[in-house]
């Protein structure tokens, strides 16, 4: 039963109350942005911390690219300070936990 609420508290109640929070913070479309994240998280994790794939040459590219993509869209060389930033960083926050809970 242990087992069961660590997953809940980590693979659940963390990530959405994180992404409720930080989306008071910042509008619906960049939540929307961070919230499309979670493949260009999944795969990282999937090779570093579960080691269930490995990456190839063309997946690092792929995720480089969509990184670029990603920081590209959000515009973060707009200065971003204050309650904004902290919105950004709890959408962001919350896909390592909800990346882990999609792995197969």
């Amino acid at each position: 039963m242990g087992h069961l609420f660590v997953v809940g508290a980590i693979g659940v109640a963390l990530p959405f109350t994180l992404f409720g929070f930080g989306e008071q913070r910042v509008s619906s479309v960049l939540a929307g942005i961070w919230n499309a994240t979670t493949p260009l998280i999944a795969l990282p994790m999937a090779v570093l911390i579960f080691r269930t794939e490995r990456l190839t040459v063309r997946g690092a590219a792929g995720i480089g690219i969509g990184f670029v993509g990603v920081l590209t869209v959000l515009g973060v060389w707009v200065g971003v300070g204050g309650s904004h930033l902290t919105g950004q960083l709890m959408c962001f926050g919350q896909r390592p936990a909800t990346a882990s809970r999609s792995r197969t």
